[in-house]
């Protein structure tokens, strides 16, 4: 039988670059103004939590009082995000259910809330962590890049912990290119979740002390200085109460309309979650090593559950959700891309079928979800898109890319 030609390899790669323009292109829209206005977020008038990011970014000093240019940064944030995402799938080792594992983490919803939310802080951790895969090949440096993060993460977000924080467990203990021993993988990972609490224990101590005033005083700053008016209710989270919160959102989930969105919401995301964290657990537990497997599944269930706790104090009712796909795709890349001569691998994982990927993978892409502040997704051929970029060009209005007030 003849080598397939150049032309006929080539296809899955088409293949798999239009499924993920098609993930993007439904969730892409100009950053909003909750994300830049995150970004405008500083130490000036004391600690306050969610502040790192934009401290550091306010180095640069008037020049990020733009709206424009917080945007293209917030661009650069999601865009690195899912390229990277992307890379590491399209690179994965020889290896069961590769195929299907790359079709539906780019076909994924989680993928499109991405590309909808550009800029939000999540995105920042979630970097981290892809940078740790990219670091495999140097265990110690990818060891003290992750004891980095969790330094450095619950500062830009005092949620990172539960985003990120079992996943860069799971890249210390599985992921390394070296042969570091067992018990010297399951030390790091001891360490590095004792800085992760520590870190964000002291983060929440800190924001105790962040006064209402303030907060206020850094709005009435941001307001006079930025050149649009930023989301006035992104700063209320700054000296919120957690109670307080929780209350919020005990009302919240009482009423029908958000049961129901719940329930949209989980048809959307759930299949490609579920599929992507199956496979994640049957490669874990083909790990010769029982402390490895063991650990590796419990980070992996941990990671999908943690986000799901914001839901308790949060009203971002999809966005959760999407976090939660979003992990079960890192956790299976992260898996799969184990090596066997670093994490001996007992025997194959049984493979889940790529008919089931595929199906996946079609109902991700074909899927509408009402986005968490209501915007639709789009679909081919994206005419609103199209339609917008014409006005652009013939009116010359660049006023048309500031998002409207409220959004």
């Amino acid at each position: 039988m003849s080598a397939p030609s150049e032309s006929t390899r080539a296809w899955p790669r088409t293949l798999l670059l239009v499924v993920l323009a098609l993930s993007v292109m439904k969730g892409l829209r100009m950053p909003n103004r909750w994300s830049v206005t995150q970004y405008l977020f500083g130490y000036d008038f004391g600690f306050i939590p969610r502040g790192l990011f934009g401290e550091v970014v306010s180095v640069f000093g008037s020049f990020t009082r733009k709206y424009v240019v917080l945007a293209a940064l917030a661009f650069v944030v999601a865009g690195s995000l899912i390229w990277l995402v992307a890379r590491v799938a399209a690179r994965l080792p020889e290896v069961t259910d590769r195929a299907g594992v790359t079709l539906v983490v780019l076909a994924s919803p989680a993928i499109t809330m991405m590309a909808h939310l550009a800029g939000y802080l999540e995105q920042i951790g979630y970097l981290w962590v892809l940078a740790l895969i990219l670091l495999r090949r140097r265990w110690a440096l990818q060891f003290a890049a992750a004891i980095g993060g969790a330094i450095v993460l619950p500062f830009v977000h005092e949620g990172s912990i539960l985003w990120v924080g079992a996943l860069t467990l799971l890249a210390v203990v599985v992921c390394p290119a070296e042969a570091p021993s067992v018990a010297r993988r399951m030390r790091a990972m001891a360490w590095l979740a004792i800085v992760w609490v520590l870190s964000t224990a002291l983060v929440v101590v800190l924001a105790r002390q962040t006064t209402t005033e303030r907060v206020n005083a850094l709005r009435t700053d941001r307001t006079a200085s930025f050149d649009i008016r930023p989301r006035q209710d992104a700063f209320s989270p700054l000296s919120g109460s957690l109670s307080r919160s929780h209350e919020e959102m005990r009302r919240r989930w009482h009423e029908p309309a958000t049961q129901l969105d719940m329930v949209w919401s989980i048809t959307t995301f759930g299949p490609a979650t579920i599929l992507l964290a199956l496979i994640a657990i049957r490669r874990a537990r083909t790990f010769a090593d029982r402390g490895t497997k063991e650990v590796a599944i419990i980070l992996t269930i941990f990671s999908l559950a943690a986000p799901l706790l914001l839901h308790l104090v949060a009203w971002d009712l999809h966005r959760w959700n999407a976090l939660v796909a979003l992990n079960a795709g890192m956790a299976a890349l992260l898996m799969l891309g184990t090596r066997p001569e670093t994490v001996p691998i007992a025997a194959a994982a049984k493979p889940v079928g790529l008919v089931a990927a595929l199906v996946v993978a079609f109902w991700s892409i074909a899927s509408d979800p009402v986005l968490f502040d209501g915007y639709g997704a789009a679909h081919p051929p994206f005419a609103w898109h199209v339609t917008f970029l014409i006005q652009f060009f013939k009116t010359g209005d660049w006023s048309m890319w500031i998002p409207i007030v409220g959004n």
